[in-house]
């Protein structure tokens, strides 16, 4: 019962946008595609408590996380993941706000979304979200 409370809490806490972009009525207000790096940064900056950025690759792919925060001095994190493709930042993944830190890292053939904490004053990583990333070869 525990891992299938688990599972249903993952399905709910993302929206992934591959190949098609029909559900965007229920993402929040990211818009799907930004025309340049640049564009996306002032966009994922405006969050009311800035945002924090991973770059990463996979297989010659560009994506960037970008962590916004809506609070000061509790940490809170909504995780946007965008891939580029032909010179556009294309949306791929939009999370749903978590009160916490968190870091974002390419394991294998997958996205892991990690949700970090400090009891004791000693970092715990805690996997939030794990994206199949192969899903950017098809089609």
């Amino acid at each position: 019962m525990r891992t299938i409370s688990l599972i249903l809490l993952l399905s709910c806490s993302a929206y992934a946008d591959i190949r098609t972009n029909s559900y965007d009525s229920l993402t929040n207000s990211s818009p799907k595609v930004f025309e340049s790096a640049t564009d996306l940064h002032k966009w994922a900056m405006s969050a009311w408590g800035g945002a924090g950025m991973t770059e990463l690759t996979y297989r010659k792919r560009k994506l960037v996380v970008y962590f916004r925060s809506y609070t000061s001095g509790i940490a809170t994190s909504e995780p946007h993941v965008f891939v580029e493709q032909d010179g556009r930042w294309v949306r791929l993944l939009t999370g749903i706000v978590c009160r916490c830190a968190m870091e974002a890292t390419i394991e294998a053939d997958s996205l892991v979304l990690w949700r970090v904490d400090w009891p004791k004053k000693r970092k715990e990583r805690t996997e939030y979200l794990r994206f199949n990333l192969k899903t950017l070869d098809a089609g």
